[in-house]
């Protein structure tokens, strides 16, 4: 087994696992019994039948190769369920938006697969796996809320991934990350996606800066030189800049300075 094909493993069984745990799988956690359940014709109709607790003991005795395996047998189970209570029903509905969701997270695993196979292992960086330190989890959350919504989102779905026990969902539109419930691998995983986001925005940023200054000296140099050429008609007077307002003489011989228009 390649370390690719373990490294997928190790994230669908933390997928498999999060499944388990949710309230509304209860009945997809052990075999169907169907004498105890009253459907004596559930083996005539589902020729292989599966559920989640077969698929966590086959992982946790090695009996899957890669993840694509696991995943079949997952699906298995939903396409059980629908096939036997029909796809309307409220088991048939319940198994659809499970699925949805499973494939929603499965194929983020198997796209993190497909970047590991594009990056030879030899060139890839040495990967930290020394636990946070509290000083590195409050650098990390400051980061996280000066960063980009862009940003934000990908490093929530890396961890939805990779170590989903650290979010939580108090709302239908809402997630939050529990920073101390992160594996050290995915919060070093993370933590390198974030600041390489900053580094990539603050560069950004001062190129956008670069370009404003050089389009407002630009602006200043033609404003001046207008300014040079459209004075010249007043004959010999100073050379020098501006010297205020002038000034005129009344019929008394006051000096008062001439106003000047809003």
């Amino acid at each position: 087994m390649s370390s690719g094909d373990s490294n997928g493993l190790q994230q669908v069984s933390k997928i498999v696992n999060s499944f388990f745990n949710k309230p509304e799988t209860l009945a997809f956690r052990e075999p169907v019994n169907p004498k105890a359940m009253g459907i004596p014709d559930y083996p005539q109709i589902v020729k292989n039948p599966m559920d989640l607790g077969t698929v966590r003991t086959k992982l946790e005795e090695g009996r899957y190769e890669r993840a694509e395996d696991v995943a079949r047998d997952v699906r298995l189970i939903w396409s059980n369920c629908i096939l036997y209570n029909s796809p309307g029903s409220e088991f048939g509905l319940l198994a659809a938006g499970l699925a949805k969701k499973f494939e929603e997270r499965f194929s983020r695993v198997k796209t993190a697969e497909k970047e590991r196979d594009r990056k030879p292992s030899a060139k890839s960086e040495p990967v930290n796996t020394k636990a946070p330190t509290l000083d590195e989890k409050v650098r990390f959350t400051y980061d996280l809320y000066r960063t980009t919504k862009v940003d934000v989102g990908q490093v929530m779905e890396q961890v939805d991934a990779r170590c989903p026990q650290a979010l939580k969902s108090p709302a239908d539109d809402e997630v939050e990350l529990n920073v101390d419930m992160l594996d050290p691998l995915t919060f070093r995983f993370v933590e390198r996606l974030l600041r390489q986001s900053l580094q990539g925005n603050a560069s950004a940023t001062s190129n956008n800066s670069a370009g404003t200054t050089a389009a407002s000296a630009s602006s200043t140099s033609s404003s001046t030189s207008k300014s040079k050429s459209g004075g010249g008609g007043g004959g010999g007077g100073s050379s020098g800049g501006s010297s205020g307002p002038k000034k005129r003489k009344n019929s008394d011989g006051e000096t008062r300075p001439k106003k000047q228009r809003a």
